[in-house]
């Protein structure tokens, strides 16, 4: 029976051992894993290992000293996301033709008065700033057109006004009258819109067979008996 005894402990023993190792290697991988991300710096994504952590005004810094908006990359497969760290502004240098405009966020951005104001748009002292989310991430850009103090979202955050134009998603809406420009009804559609004039999906004017087949005028009617 003893012999019996010992290889059955021995059994137990090298089993328990061999999971424990799986287990080990399993949390190691994970570790890597959840450590390894993108910077996206000039357009260009590479892998990146650095540790980033987060400011108070949202946005993250690494040892290095890049200054970047955390997003997620889905380009690889929506089962398989990736942190991607965007570390550069479009639209901020008007002189350089050659690179879009493009600089490093952490020479354009004031953090002290930065502040995420909504999925599409950012914010500081000096600028209004576009997100463009995308399989890859996305892309920040300054909104040139854009007033900073006067600025806001609508009820639908992919709208916005400022004393000078409104806005879809940081497009200028050129057709739009400023002053009586609304989002219609976010039960309907985050993406509809209208004034004096017209109604709007997206920046796009909407045709009047399209309004009719929307109802759209019946949707304004029973929102301003709200």
């Amino acid at each position: 029976m003893k012999p019996l005894l010992i290889l059955a402990f021995v059994f137990c023993f090298t089993n328990c051992s061999e999971r424990n190792e799986k287990n080990k290697l399993s949390e190691s991988v994970k570790s890597v894993d959840s450590n390894f991300h993108k910077i996206d710096s000039f357009g260009t994504l590479s892998p990146d290992t650095s540790k980033f952590v987060k400011l108070l005004c949202g946005l993250y810094i690494n040892s290095k000293g890049i200054l970047a908006y955390k997003a997620v990359d889905y380009s690889y497969g929506f089962d398989k996301p990736m942190d991607v760290y965007l570390s550069t502004i479009y639209n901020a240098d008007l002189s350089d033709s050659i690179n879009n405009g493009t600089k490093e966020m952490k020479d354009v951005v004031d953090t002290a008065t930065f502040q995420i104001i909504g999925e599409f748009y950012f914010k500081d002292k000096n600028h209004i700033y576009d997100f463009s989310p995308m399989s890859d991430g996305g892309a920040i850009e300054i909104n040139r057109d854009a007033d900073v103090k006067t600025f806001h979202l609508l009820e639908s955050e992919l709208y916005a006004k400022d004393k000078k134009n409104c806005y879809y998603r940081g497009r200028n809406i050129k057709a739009a009258d400023l002053s009586s420009f609304k989002v219609l009804d976010t039960l309907y559609s985050w993406h509809t819109a209208y004034d004096k004039n017209n109604y709007y999906n997206g920046e796009n004017k909407m045709q009047v067979a399209e309004i009719k087949k929307e109802n759209l005028d019946s949707i304004r009617v029973k929102k301003r008996k709200l």
